[in-house]
């Protein structure tokens, strides 16, 4: 009896033992580390010498150009780590990480830019012997023509899938009539029959689909040939976020042109001044929209919210922006 009793006695101690010790609070995760976002900027400082070409990682400038020889840089690419910047020097140029390649053909005008793993592509135009715009692209040192040469064409966006190069611009079907255009691999896909005026100026290919964004008549993008009208001037940047489509351009704001974008058709305009939008990138929920006013201003808006580009070495011509995130 005793023995039972004092069993009980050494249970019931251990147990108020036990339950008086403290519970270990368990340490918090630590919070998942954040992204660093990269905004890169193309374009040319206009300082009181001669233009100069030049682009901004953030707020760090890095000069393209000597100063000495005019200089510019209209587009931009990057992949990885590398940054390659579109435009000319003395004849037409691209930069990958400052360091500069000549492109072939001293006639060429590039104007949009495009990398796929080593392979760099260039878009642009060069006049024949008639004084004929051709539309080209120029693939490490290798110039393809896009037409015969017989009518004017011209070349503003490029992008690449897989091994389908897809370039877009304007052709003349007619005289007078020139109509938006698009080219996969060399072969030309006209985007309206005329008569009024269209332009392809941005391009880009999601499950198979190929956008265009551009102008006829006013703004308007194209899936798979198929014309949608946006409530502006003119369409002059593309991208996708999952399955939502953004495009940058200009809207009419009474008797001048706002800077907007459209997201999946819904319009946004970024600022009431007269201004315009030259490109946009998307990275996550956050939109880009890279532009100037007509104060020689340029800047980007992040969100609706206007960030100035520093151009403290003279006024800034912005020519195109990329956004990464590591």
């Amino acid at each position: 009896m005793h023995f039972t009793n004092a069993r009980l006695v050494v249970l019931i101690a251990l147990c108020v033992i036990f339950a008086c010790k403290k519970k270990k609070t368990p340490h918090p995760s630590p919070p998942p580390p954040q992204k660093k976002i990269d905004v890169y900027i193309a374009g040319y400082l206009r300082p009181a010498g001669p233009q100069t070409a030049a682009y901004w990682k953030n707020d760090t400038i890095t000069m393209l150009g000597d100063g000495i020889t005019e200089s510019f840089a209209s587009a931009i690419a990057v992949s990885g780590t590398d940054v390659y910047i579109l435009g000319t020097s003395n004849g037409p140029v691209y930069w990958k990480n400052g360091t500069m390649t000549r492109l072939t053909g001293d006639s060429f005008i590039p104007t949009a830019i495009a990398v796929s793993g080593a392979d760099v592509y260039v878009a642009g135009y060069m006049y024949n012997a008639d004084e004929i715009m051709v539309p080209v692209v120029w693939k490490n040192g290798t110039i393809t023509k896009l037409t015969d040469g017989k009518s004017n064409a011209n070349a503003f966006g490029i992008t690449v899938s897989g091994s389908d190069v897809y370039v877009t611009g304007l052709s003349q079907i007619t005289q007078g009539v020139t109509v938006a255009t698009y080219w996969k691999n060399a072969i030309a896909t006209h985007l309206t029959n005329g008569p009024s005026f269209s332009s392809g100026n941005a391009i880009a290919v999601k499950n198979n689909d190929v956008y265009v964004a551009g102008s006829d008549n006013g703004a308007v993008y194209w899936k798979n040939g198929v014309e949608t009208s946006l409530p502006g001037a003119t369409a002059s940047g593309i991208a996708f976020n999952n399955n939502d489509l953004y495009i940058a351009g200009t809207v009419r704001a009474g008797t001048q042109g706002s800077a907007a974008y459209w997201k999946n058709g819904e319009t946004t305009i970024l600022t009431n001044a007269n201004s315009s939008a030259v490109g946009i990138a998307v990275n996550g929920t956050d939109i880009y929209v890279l532009g100037a006013d007509f104060a020689d201003v340029a800047l980007y808006w992040k969100n609706g919210q206007s960030i100035p580009i520093s151009a403290e070495k003279g006024l800034f011509t912005p020519g195109g922006i990329a956004v990464v995130s590591h």
